[in-house]
């Protein structure tokens, strides 16, 4: 049962572990690990079905607490901490935390989760996910209002049989190139707008490439060095391209 585990636990860590039984199948674990706030991590071990394996488990208290101090109901804030989570390695469902384990590697285990319930309950890590994730939102948004008259064609693949080389938005003024825009947030993203542009002019395609940074400096020298020399234009933030990048496409040719 579940109570095994906790005292598995107390003769792992001795006086600095304690358990109390929440409910048949539930214990919690108090462990010497602290929120940035200061409280106690909450993390309790669960019997699943006869048979199956431990899962050790938040009870949904780390999404109730980072609530507290951020709005975490907004349109794809559940993405953000879904995300944060996986990347921590632990499962994240209808706001609870959870991490499947075998009995043998209790402690590895444990420690992961503590260390992923502290980064998914993190504030700073929590906001500056969520700014992450709009920028492709904020993106889609202005080219969708601020250039519909430009007949934006999201993910296009301007080479038959290459979809890998998909450009984000193509616009098209009479009688000019279309404009091969991308939105690069990343390294990864970076090094895929440069090879798309690569590879469309090996194939002597007629297009206007510009890229769109979250963050330009964000680059290593090599990435920046890479896109400045293959595509046409490039705005280091969002907002330069909201400033300026409906006067730099008119005057495309």
């Amino acid at each position: 049962m579940a109570m095994d585990y906790a005292e598995t636990l107390s003769q792992e860590f001795g006086s600095f572990v304690a358990t109390r039984q929440r409910r048949p199948d539930l214990v919690q674990i108090l462990l010497p690990f602290q929120h940035e706030d200061g409280d106690l991590v909450d993390v309790f071990v669960e019997q699943t079905d006869e048979g199956r394996p431990v899962r050790l488990t938040d009870a949904g208290m780390t999404l109730m607490r980072l609530s507290y101090y951020c709005d975490t109901e907004a349109p794809g804030r559940a993405n953000v901490i879904e995300r944060i989570a996986r990347q921590a390695g632990v499962d994240s469902s209808e706001g609870v935390l959870t991490l499947d384990l075998a009995t043998d590697d209790l402690y590895p285990s444990l420690m992961q989760f503590v260390q992923a319930v502290t980064r998914v309950s993190s504030v700073k890590v929590f906001r500056r996910e969520v700014v992450r994730s709009l920028f492709y939102e904020q993106l889609r948004d202005f080219v969708h209002d601020e250039l519909r008259d430009l007949s934006p064609s999201q993910n296009v693949v301007p080479l038959p049989g290459r979809p890998e080389l998909e450009v984000d938005y193509e616009l098209v003024l009479p009688g000019q190139r279309p404009v091969y825009l991308f939105g690069v947030r990343d390294q990864a993203k970076a090094r895929l707008a440069a090879v798309c542009c690569s590879e469309f002019l090996r194939s002597d395609l007629r297009f206007v490439s510009c890229i769109v940074h979250e963050e330009f400096d964000s680059l290593t020298k090599r990435d920046r060095d890479l896109v400045t020399n293959l595509a046409d234009k490039q705005f280091t933030d969002l907002a330069e391209f909201r400033l300026h990048g409906r006067r730099w496409i008119g005057r495309c040719a």
